[in-house]
C-alpha cells in the first residue's frame, strides 16, 4: 500500500496529529522531521501513515533529520501506555523522550545516527527489593546486578536528588570501565543533549527522576535507589510517580527492576506480600528507646536533662534531632496577636535570633523583624516557640563545659552536636553519637493519614546514623512506638488499617491543587469542578491548601478517592487537563 499523508505530532503542540505530505521525502515511522505548522518551521515525530487526508492544502515534510528513527516502536508503545495511565497526551511523553535540544536542531545541518538494537535479555527477569540500612551496603549487592547485566546492554540508577547521585558516581566508578552517563535537571540542554547521545549502547546511567524518559533501548536493568523517598514524584505537569513508570517500563521491555532503600513504602510492601517482589534483607539490629515524658512548662525535661548528663558523663557523644530551623516558631505582638509572615505566603517565618531576620521556609524571602508591631504601633514583637538555635543557645547555657555545636558547624569534636532533619540528607553515619529525637510528636500530629507511617520511618532512618537512639515523647503508649523493633509488624498493622479505612494501596486518592492570583475566582473555578463531580465520587472539598498563599498565588485543593486508579486518571484526563487558562495552574498528588 503507498501512503501519501504521515500523520506527525509537533513539538509545539503535542495533543494533535497533523496531516503532511510524503510525496517528495519518504520518512519512516517514527523519523524526527522538520515541517511548517503556521508558517515556522518546527520539530515533529511520524506516528503513523495513512492514504488520504480531509485537511486542505497540505504542506509537504521539509526535512528529515535520521537515516534510523531516534525513536522505536517500543518507545510509541511506552509513551502510549503512561498517556493511558496519566492525564497527558501521547505526545507529551514521546517527546520527554528526547532532550529539549533537539528542538534547536531545526537551526543546524547536521543529523542524528543512533543505534536501537535490542540487548540480550533475561527469559525471567527480576523484581527484587534489597533492604540494607545505607547506601554503602545496598550498593554491594547491587554491583553483581549491575555487572551480569553490563554483559548484554545498559543499566540505569535513579536517585532522589543531585547530591545523592553525586556521592553514589564517586563510589561506582571505582568499580566499572564503562562510560558513566549523569541525567539531572540543572544541566544545559546541550550537556543533556550530549549526555543522551553517548548513553545509547552499554553504558552505566545515573539520574533523577526525569532519566527514566532517556532509557536507552538495550536496558538491561533498572534501579531505583531510596524508593521510599517523596521526590520521586512529579506534582508539576507533566505529573507522575517514578515508581509507577518503572513498573510500566520493567514490565514492557521484561527486563530486572531493582528497587532499594533502608525500608520499602507501603505499595512496595503489599507487593512483596503477593510475591509479586523478592525481598533481600539482612538482620534489622537497632537499639531504640522510648523515653515517656510529662508535659510541663518546661521545654526540655528534666528526664532529657538527665539523661544527657548522664551520658556525657559516661564519654558518650550526643545528637540532638529537632526538626525546626531558627530560633522561634513565629514573631507576634503582644498587643494586638499580629503574627510576622512572608509576604508573598502566607507562611510563618524561621525566626533567626543573631541576624534578627524571618526567612520564609517556602519562597526563601528575608525580612527584617520590629520591634514594635507594624500593624497597631503600640505592642512589642515578641518571639515564642522553639526553634533549633534557641536548643543550642539553652543548652550552653545549662550545660556551659561542654562543647556544643550545630551539624553545620565542626560538630566532630563536640560534646553535643544538633540537627534539623537534614542531617537524614548526609552520608556520613555518626555511629560514635546517641541520637535524642525530641520532635517526633510533632510529625505524628500532622493532619494527614500518613502522618504515622512517616513517623515510624522517620525514626527508623535515623536510628541508622546513631549507635543508640532515645525517641522523647508525650505519648510512649501510641501504636506507632510498640514496633520499632520489628518493622514487618509494624507494616502489617498499618496495612490492616489502610484496607479497614479505605485508603492508599488499597485506594487511590488524589489530591487536585488549584492556585491563581484572585482568591475568589480560584475558588469559583474548583468549587465548580467539585459540583460537577460530586453526584458521581467520593469527592471532598475545597480546602484552603498550607500554606494558603504561596508565592503569591491562592491555593484550594480537592480530594478524590477511588478503588480504580485507571478510573481516577481517566477522569483527570478528561477534566482537569481541560482547565488552559493562563489565571490558573493545577498541581496533582496521586497517592
Amino acid at each position: 500500500m503507498r501512503y501519501k499523508i504521515a500523520k506527525v505530532i509537533l513539538s509545539v503542540n503535542k495533543e494533535l496529529e497533523f496531516d503532511y505530505s510524503i510525496e517528495k521525502l519518504k520518512p519512516k515511522l517514527f523519523d524526527l522531521v522538520l515541517v511548517d505548522f503556521r508558517g515556522k518551521p518546527q520539530i515533529g515525530i511520524v506516528v503513523a501513515f495513512s492514504e488520504k487526508s480531509e485537511a486542505k492544502n497540505i504542506k509537504p515534510i521539509l526535512k528529515i533529520f535520521t537515516e534510523k528513527p531516534i525513536l522505536t516502536k517500543e518507545h510509541f508503545l511506552f509513551a502510549k501506555k503512561l498517556s493511558n495511565f496519566y492525564s497527558y497526551p501521547l505526545g507529551v511523553f514521546l517527546f520527554m523522550m528526547l532532550p529539549d535540544y533537539i528542538k534547536k536542531i531545526k537551526k543546524k545541518s547536521f543529523s542524528i545516527d543512533i543505534d536501537n538494537k535490542k540487548g540480550k535479555f533475561d527469559l525471567k527477569p527480576i523484581k527484587i527489593f534489597i533492604k540494607r540500612d545505607n547506601f554503602i551496603e545496598r550498593y554491594e549487592v547491587i554491583k553483581k546486578y549491575i555487572s551480569k547485566n553490563l554483559e548484554n546492554g545498559s543499566v540505569m540508577i535513579c536517585f532522589p536528588n543531585i547530591s545523592y547521585l553525586e556521592y553514589a558516581k564517586k563510589i561506582i566508578e571505582k568499580d566499572f570501565n564503562v562510560p558513566i552517563n549523569i541525567f539531572y535537571s540543572r544541566e544545559s540542554k546541550l550537556q543533556n543533549f550530549n549526555t543522551w547521545l553517548n548513553s545509547r549502547k552499554n553504558s552505566i546511567i545515573l539520574g533523577t527522576r526525569m532519566a527514566i524518559f532517556y532509557y536507552p533501548y538495550d536496558l538491561q536493568l533498572l534501579i531505583i535507589e531510596d524508593e521510599n523517598n517523596s521526590c520521586y514524584f512529579q506534582e508539576e505537569k507533566p505529573y507522575y510517580n517514578l515508581l509507577n513508570v518503572a513498573f510500566l517500563l520493567a514490565d514492557l521491555k521484561k527486563i530486572n527492576l531493582i528497587l532499594s532503600s533502608d525500608y520499602p513504602s507501603l505499595y512496595t510492601y503489599k507487593l512483596i506480600k503477593e510475591n509479586k517482589i523478592i525481598l533481600d534483607e539482612t538482620e534489622d539490629k537497632k537499639e531504640i528507646n522510648v523515653v515517656g515524658v510529662s508535659y510541663s512548662k518546661e521545654v526540655l525535661s528534666p528526664l532529657f536533662l538527665d539523661l544527657v548528663k548522664k551520658n556525657i558523663s559516661e564519654g558518650e557523644k550526643i545528637a540532638l534531632i529537632f526538626n525546626k530551623k531558627g530560633y522561634a516558631k513565629i514573631a507576634k505582638c503582644l498587643s494586638c496577636g499580629y503574627i510576622v509572615s512572608c509576604n508573598r505566603c502566607s507562611s510563618f517565618l524561621n525566626i533567626y535570633f543573631e541576624q534578627n531576620i524571618g526567612i520564609c521556609p517556602y519562597c526563601n524571602s528575608k525580612i527584617e523583624l520590629p520591634k514594635m508591631c507594624p500593624k497597631c504601633n503600640s505592642g512589642y514583637i515578641k518571639w515564642i516557640g522553639f526553634g533549633i538555635e534557641r536548643f543550642k543557645i539553652m543548652l550552653k547555657r545549662l550545660f556551659s563545659d561542654f562543647k556544643i555545636a550545630s551539624i553545620d558547624e565542626n560538630f566532630k569534636e563536640v560534646d553535643i552536636m544538633l540537627s534539623t532533619s537534614k542531617i537524614l540528607n548526609r552520608f556520613e553515619y555518626m555511629n560514635k553519637f546517641l541520637g535524642f529525637v525530641y520532635d517526633i510528636d510533632w510529625f505524628i500530629s500532622k493532619e494527614d493519614y500518613e502522618a504515622t507511617f512517616n513517623a515510624y520511618l522517620y525514626i527508623r532512618k535515623l536510628a541508622n546514623f546513631f549507635k543508640k537512639t532515645y525517641v522523647f515523647t508525650h505519648m510512649p503508649n501510641y501504636y506507632v512506638f510498640e514496633e520499632l523493633l520489628n518493622w514487618k509488624n509494624f507494616y502489617e498493622k498499618e496495612l490492616s488499617q489502610r484496607k479497614e479505612f479505605k485508603l492508599p494501596p488499597y485506594y487511590s486518592i488524589c489530591k487536585i491543587i488549584l492556585r491563581g492570583k484572585t482568591e475568589h475566582k480560584v475558588f469559583e473555578k474548583i468549587n465548580n469542578l467539585y459540583n460537577k463531580f460530586k453526584d458521581t465520587l467520593e469527592i471532598y472539598g475545597p480546602f484552603k491548601d498550607s500554606p494558603f498563599k504561596l508565592r503569591g498565588n491562592f491555593r484550594y485543593f480537592l480530594i478524590i478517592k477511588s478503588k480504580n486508579p485507571y478510573m481516577l486518571h481517566k477522569i483527570i484526563k478528561e477534566e482537569i487537563f481541560s482547565i488552559r487558562s493562563s489565571n490558573y495552574k493545577v498541581a496533582l498528588v496521586i497517592r
